[in-house]
């Protein structure tokens, strides 16, 4: 059982104490958002055809590759959105060639 005191400890059932801190004063900063482009602090989402169109493959490519887990991705509501340093590391992980 768990319950919380006056001075901001909560009480475990055993008896032991464990404190939290509750800041709510802290500042909140907007995330700012529009809805083809997400930015989350200071990370670039991108929606699925940007992400296509900055690896230069096709769309359905990109799904071939989402599904086979061999590109990174995440669901914002019914959407895909792929974080832009994922997708340069991706790139930048397999060189190619060389001298």
């Amino acid at each position: 059982m768990k319950r919380i005191n006056n001075e901001g400890m909560s009480e475990i059932g055993d008896g032991k104490r464990k404190s939290f801190d509750l800041d709510y004063d802290k500042e909140i900063q907007p995330v700012e958002w529009d809805r083809r482009s997400l930015t989350i602090e200071n990370e670039e989402w991108l929606t699925s055809q940007e992400a296509a169109d900055f690896l230069k493959i096709s769309l359905q490519s990109l799904f071939n590759r989402v599904s086979m887990g061999q590109i990174p991705y995440y669901k914002f509501g019914r959407s895909n959105r792929y974080r832009l340093s994922d997708l340069k590391k991706l790139l930048l992980g397999h060189p190619r060639g060389g001298f």
